[in-house]
């Protein structure tokens, strides 16, 4: 595996020594096992709707904290136009809310198996980390900040209206979408128009009156605008998304058939 040398050796974090008795190594880092295949999924889904922007450096990693009234682990990301909160079974134990570096994420995901059955062990503070699978060990300084509200981005369940995308749906609306708005296809914006009442979801060309549908499941009868690249990046992660919400200018939900894993889509305007 390859590396590279992301701190000066000044800056690189002391390693912790084990302590297998009482789970604590000499210097207080608190720890937690859990199964490959749970924190392989928390990354998965959780690393699209990490932040690039360098500006807002606390966003640039998952967030690990505690679910509200359950005491488990969350992950949480989210770039300020997309969010992922998704939650596993696996107790928080004593661990601190912190933020594991994109990087981290990254090489994680390089060496983690989804289906593995292999032990992971986490030692973690707000400001560093001890992760161990296998013979893999990786000691990290964690994002040095403080991680906004997320809860209060996150809109309440509404029936007002919802639309249901499968995977065969977004690749036939993708390939169409070229055809109508070549030069701007692979740009960060594309507004898609999802339609509950006529059950499509639509892209307009850049020539006026162009434009391409694909047939969707679809309840309510409310139209709304979303960026088609924000959806496209949960879809390749979750599959079949279903996308509700109880109005055009109000932030979305998205749901899969993981029970465990919900996002959050900020509307466009059309």
């Amino acid at each position: 595996m390859r590396l590279r040398l992301l701190l000066p050796a000044a800056d690189f974090p002391e390693a912790p020594a084990r302590d297998a008795e009482t789970r604590l190594s000499p210097n207080g880092l608190p720890s937690i096992q859990l199964g490959e295949n749970d924190l392989h999924r928390l990354l998965h889904l959780a690393q699209p709707c990490v932040s690039t922007e360098e500006t807002r450096y606390y966003l640039n990693g998952v967030f690990f904290t505690t679910k509200p009234d359950s005491g488990t682990l969350r992950a949480v990301a989210t770039d300020g136009h997309t969010l992922a909160c998704i939650d596993c079974d696996t107790d928080m134990g004593g661990l601190r809310d912190a933020i594991l570096p994109r990087t981290v994420v990254s090489a994680l995901l390089a060496n983690l198996k989804p289906g593995g059955n292999r032990d992971v062990t986490l030692r973690m503070t707000r400001l560093m980390a001890v992760i161990e699978v296998g013979d893999i060990r990786i000691i990290t300084r964690m994002i040095d900040g403080t991680y906004p509200e997320y809860t209060r981005a996150i809109p309440a369940p509404s029936d007002v209206a919802s639309v249901t995308v499968l995977p065969a749906a977004m690749r036939k609306l993708r390939m169409l979408a070229r055809v109508v708005r070549t030069s701007s296809f692979f740009e960060s914006y594309m507004p898609v128009t999802l339609d509950a009442g006529s059950k499509v979801m639509r892209v307009n060309g850049l020539d006026e009156g162009s434009q391409v549908e694909v047939p969707v499941s679809a309840t309510g009868d409310l139209t709304f605008g979303l960026n088609l690249h924000y959806i496209e990046k949960i879809a390749r992660r979750a599959g079949t998304v279903k996308i509700s919400g109880k109005g055009a200018n109000d932030p979305f939900r998205v749901t899969s058939e993981d029970p465990d894993a919900l996002f959050v889509i900020m509307p466009m305007r059309l």
